[in-house]
């Protein structure tokens, strides 16, 4: 990377050891790494006015910079050993609550903090972490990679996208933990062999949106193990953990309190000043909080965040529509849109 004089670079991986080199290549030459939420063609466009070059182990888009390879980036003699610079940056790429993409900066010893924060939390944690959600967001990349890596514990490669195949994969360990969604949560039901996994899964994690009180019943019935859901988003990273419909409890580090509109504020040694306060409604408990829904024009559907500007906007550019505006009716599970004809 050095070599090739590359200073910002677009990293996009399926494998999750492979995207922990290209990071922490990055971080050792001095190159800033931008993990893309999707790799899409237009995502792909917006960031190649960014960016000096793709770094990829799966067919990209075309793109206007080169798209290199982990093994085509071995030509160079290799740097010395050294710790990682803690103010090397990361940049992650999320939804903003304007309809732009927004850019989050992260720092090394951010994302260190984080992690000693989730060992201190779970320091009983072992065996190798499977999971369901992609190490590209600010949830996979300390659950699925960092973490596993800082503790000295196995990482499976492939993101598991199905129950059957997270299975599958889990039955070759004799312990294991999952980095799950509630979307694939959900879908467990009867798709799976409760006993063969019963007694082999030390703990399972779930964030990106809230996990139903019965989903979470279900499981503790069948396995003996209550999921343990992680609040945070990617400004914030991880902030609080729950096992049912039990009040959020901060990690430790992490201290919250309300604005004067009643939305949570998160300070903690692994947030910026500029994104402790969150557009989350709370009510402070004696032993944590409870969330109250959201405060901006954010929606989660499928635990994917969507920007509702950001559609509107969409809708408008197409030449019948003169304006739109979208919501989501109480419990639906699907967006709705009024749209003014032109």
């Amino acid at each position: 990377l050095q070599a090739r004089a590359a200073r910002r670079a677009a990293l996009w991986f399926e494998d999750a050891a492979a995207l922990a080199i290209a990071l922490h290549a990055c971080w050792r030459a001095g190159v800033t790494a931008v993990l893309p939420g999707d790799a899409r063609p237009e995502t792909c466009a917006t960031l190649d006015s960014t960016i000096d070059a793709w770094v990829c182990d799966t067919g990209l888009p075309p793109t206007a910079r080169p798209q290199w390879r982990l093994d085509t980036l071995r030509d160079a003699p290799p740097l010395a050993p050294a710790p990682l610079d803690p103010e090397q940056a990361l940049v992650l790429c999320t939804s903003g609550s304007s309809g732009a993409p927004k850019h989050i900066v992260k720092r090394w010893g951010q994302l260190a903090r984080e992690v000693q924060a989730l060992q201190a939390q779970w320091p009983e944690a072992g065996g190798p972490v499977l999971g369901s959600v992609s190490a590209q967001h600010m949830y996979g990349l300390p659950f699925r990679v960092l973490w596993p890596l800082c503790a000295g514990r196995p990482i499976d490669r492939r993101q598991r996208l199905y129950p059957e195949d997270l299975q599958q994969a889990s039955l070759r360990h004799a312990a294991c933990t999952w980095i799950a969604s509630p979307a694939l949560l959900r879908r467990l039901g009867d798709r799976l062999d409760w006993t063969q996994l019963r007694g082999r899964l030390g703990r399972i994690f779930s964030s990106g949106g809230a996990l139903p009180p019965e989903v979470s019943d279900d499981i503790a019935r069948q396995l003996g193990l209550r999921p343990t859901e992680i609040y945070g988003s990617s400004e914030t990273g991880a902030v609080a953990w729950r096992g049912g419909a039990a009040p959020w409890q901060p990690l430790p580090g992490v201290a919250v309190s309300l604005d004067a509109h009643g939305a949570l504020r998160v300070d903690s040694p692994w947030v910026e000043a500029a994104d402790a306060q969150t557009a989350d409604g709370a009510a402070l408990t004696s032993g944590g909080f409870q969330l109250l829904g959201r405060q901006d024009r954010i929606v989660k559907i499928e635990e994917k965040r969507i920007a509702l500007p950001m559609l509107e906007q969409a809708l408008a550019r197409h030449a019948y529509v003169a304006e739109a505006r979208a919501g989501r009716a109480a419990g639906a599970a699907r967006l709705t849109a009024l749209v003014a004809l032109s």
